[in-house]
């Protein structure tokens, strides 16, 4: 009977060392699946984070390389506009330029008809002078123009020429000015008294002044 007891205690004792270490080995296996698991969840938390910082990433990326190709068309319509900006300036200045050989040109031209409406009146003077000393008038078949008291212009009521001026049939002053307003011609035509005839060269821009009827009469 004591045998009995003392072989119950035994398997008893022999249970209880082979469950010790069982139940050793289950919660550390457990421990280990916990510890596991917690781990794995963690690294999956960081594999989470690290795909969204690498999608953001990838976002920024495209947004970055949309900002170039915008500002890599924006730097080209910056060129384009100061090419033009270029252009429109060579214009500017070669039409400037244009302009100042005109306007040259223009004062070129101005002085040498102001110089020409010079010697034309220096001649009309000389042809006059050279009538008197010759004494000798050849009158054209043009027919005379007759022009009553008052005021003409030459080319307006006179054609330019060469005249031989004598009053019809009165006597007053025969006055003219040239272009400038210089007194080309001063004196009295008529039959009583003053010139009976007066060898005048009519000049575009001559302004006549009469105070008698004058009889203009075409001469060479």
């Amino acid at each position: 009977m004591s045998d009995l007891k003392l072989a119950k205690h035994k398997k008893k004792i022999l249970g209880l060392k082979i469950g010790i270490p069982v139940v050793m080995v289950v919660l550390i296996l457990t421990s280990f699946w916990i510890g596991n698991n917690s781990a794995s969840t963690k690294l999956e938390g960081e594999k989470v984070k690290y795909v969204d910082l690498v999608k953001k990433y990838d976002d920024l990326e495209k947004k970055v390389k949309s900002k170039n190709k915008v500002l890599k068309e924006t730097d080209s319509k910056l060129d384009d506009t100061i090419n033009n900006l270029n252009d429109i300036k060579d214009d500017y200045d070669e039409a400037q330029h244009v302009i100042s050989q005109k306007d040259k040109a223009q004062e070129e031209l101005d002085n040498l008809k102001t110089e020409i409406k010079d010697k034309k009146s220096e001649l009309s003077k000389l042809k006059n002078e050279l009538a008197a000393l010759e004494g000798k008038v050849q009158e054209t078949k043009e027919k005379p123009k007759v022009l009553s008291a008052g005021r003409f212009s030459v080319n307006k009521d006179l054609p330019e020429g060469r005249y031989k001026a004598v009053a019809n049939g009165g006597n007053g002053n025969f006055i003219v000015y040239d272009a400038y307003g210089e007194l080309k011609v001063n004196t009295i035509l008529g039959s009583s008294y003053g010139e009976r005839e007066y060898v005048y060269e009519a000049v575009e821009g001559d302004q006549i002044q009469l105070e008698t009827s004058v009889k203009f009469i075409p001469i060479k």
